[in-house]
């Protein structure tokens, strides 16, 4: 028969210590993919807007996004239209973006200021002249739909000034 040894208290700590360790670890490296696939969304949709691909842009908008005044995702696409076939926005640059992911890693909260510019041979938001840009703050509601895509389902903006952004740029 084999004997039974006593457990010793200092392992049963050491060992649910770790394992509390391993969760945390677990569950912040989820956290981090969550905001790295936001990023890669907000990347999608700047180059979507870049290249003038209305299709590129819509597919990270949501069939359940509802906006100011009850838009939703058929009144952005128009709106969105008329600025991509008027070709004002040659560059995007987002600037200060905060990035809050929700607890069950299905939603976040993206608030970004964001350069809307004109003009093809800018390289950075500081070659931006203000007479060539719109500017923006945009507070974005995104959440993972069911095919593991990150869509916009809500959007509010208003418009910023172009030396305020600025000023907000790291060094």
């Amino acid at each position: 028969m084999l004997a039974c040894r006593a457990v010793r208290p200092w392992i049963v700590i050491a060992a649910v210590v770790l394992a509390a360790v391993l969760v945390a670890l677990l569950l912040r490296g989820r956290e981090e993919d969550a905001v790295t696939q936001v990023r890669r969304t907000l990347r999608h949709a700047v180059d979507a807007v870049e290249n003038q691909d209305l299709g590129a842009l819509m597919d990270k908008v949501s069939e359940r996004f509802r906006g100011r005044g009850g838009m939703n995702r058929d009144g952005v696409k128009g709106v969105l239209f008329v600025q991509l076939r008027r070709g004002d926005w040659r560059r995007v640059f987002l600037v200060d973006t905060t990035i809050e992911v929700d607890d069950d890693q299905r939603g976040a909260r993206v608030r970004t200021g964001a350069v809307l510019a004109s003009g093809d041979d800018l390289r950075s938001v500081v070659d931006v002249a203000p007479t060539n840009a719109a500017t923006y703050e945009f507070d974005l509601r995104l959440e993972l739909e069911d095919d593991d895509e990150w869509r916009v389902v809500s959007a509010t903006y208003q418009r910023a000034d172009l030396g305020g952004l600025l000023q907000r740029l790291e060094p």
